[in-house]
């Protein structure tokens, strides 16, 4: 009877082991991203490790748009804040830990790929990838490895939305349009560094700094994907339409309200901040000081 139980134990066991599930025959769970010891340094952000299933792409990212819809669960991904890591050195990963959509080491069977990006500004959760970001290549996993090793050799591309953004800017004179970057008392208190409410001030023709004339003064907000890129372009469209006769001349207050976290909307929030507050008794209530940095920082015209 023993015997017969004993058999059968082992039998039951090496099924578990043999199925497309168990861990030995899933990715490894275990990363040494390295930072290329050409990189400068030191480096600090947020380390995001990618892996799908596939082979021989040129890039791991999360599949925010497939052909069959938003699919989450298309790539894995970890997650882990370093901080100052050195050129030539490196950093372990548990893939295991803070994981999405679930521990890698749940992977089932088959060819598998990763890379890891170094998010140095945390916006990847709002726009994606940026140039000021660092990456590795693209590498298969090995079935049975121990663990994985990556490391950081180069820039992200620059993204599309960069590119436009440059262009225009190339193409800009601060009699037009000119970018305000005001530090906020509440804003900087609450996240404990120096924090600011960013917009572009879009002028009305003909502005003269030295003139004190008097101009109705627009705020505006963008949607959800907004950004100063996206803010400068909106106001470019309204100061072609005050060139043209089609608007009256006014002041354009292109407000920026896109964070790492998604968008702010100049609401208070325990989560982000007073943001409802600095607009209204920092940035407009005192809208001199917003007149004073234009004076300070605008050629004469």
């Amino acid at each position: 009877m023993k015997s017969r139980f004993t058999v059968s134990l082992l039998a039951a066991l090496l099924s578990i082991a043999l199925s497309p599930g168990w861990s030995q025959t899933a990715p490894p769970a275990l990363f040494q991203v390295k930072a290329s010891p050409s990189l400068p340094g030191p480096l600090s952000g947020r380390l995001l490790i990618f892996m799908k299933q596939g082979q021989g792409d040129k890039e791991v990212d999360l599949d925010h748009y497939s052909p069959t819809g938003f699919n989450p669960e298309s790539s894995w991904i970890v997650a882990k804040e370093i901080h100052d890591l050195q050129p030539g050195q490196s950093v372990e990963v548990d893939a295991n830990d803070k994981a999405f959509p679930h521990a890698f080491s749940q992977a089932p069977a088959g060819q598998w790929e990763a890379q890891a990006i170094l998010d140095t500004d945390h916006t990847y959760s709002y726009g994606g990838r940026s140039s000021k970001d660092w990456q590795s290549t693209v590498v298969s996993l090995a079935v049975g490895a121990v663990s994985t090793n990556l490391t950081l050799t180069e820039h992200s591309p620059e993204s599309q939305d960069e590119a436009d953004l440059l262009g225009v800017l190339a193409s800009v004179s601060p009699e037009v349009a000119q970018q305000v970057n005001i530090q906020s008392r509440y804003l900087t208190q609450y996240w404990g560094k120096p924090t600011a409410i960013h917009a572009w001030v879009i002028l009305p023709p003909n502005y003269d700094a030295s003139r004190k004339q008097v101009y109705s003064t627009v705020y505006w907000t963008s949607g959800f994907t907004g950004n100063m890129g996206y803010d400068l372009e909106t106001g470019l469209r309204l100061r072609k339409r005050m060139d043209e006769g089609k608007m009256p001349p006014m002041v354009w207050v292109m407000l920026d309200q896109s964070i790492p976290q998604d968008m702010h909307e100049f609401a208070d929030s325990v989560n982000n901040g007073p943001w409802g507050s600095a607009l209204t008794t920092e940035f407009i209530r005192n809208s001199r000081s917003v007149t004073a940095w234009m004076l300070a920082r605008a050629p004469a015209f």
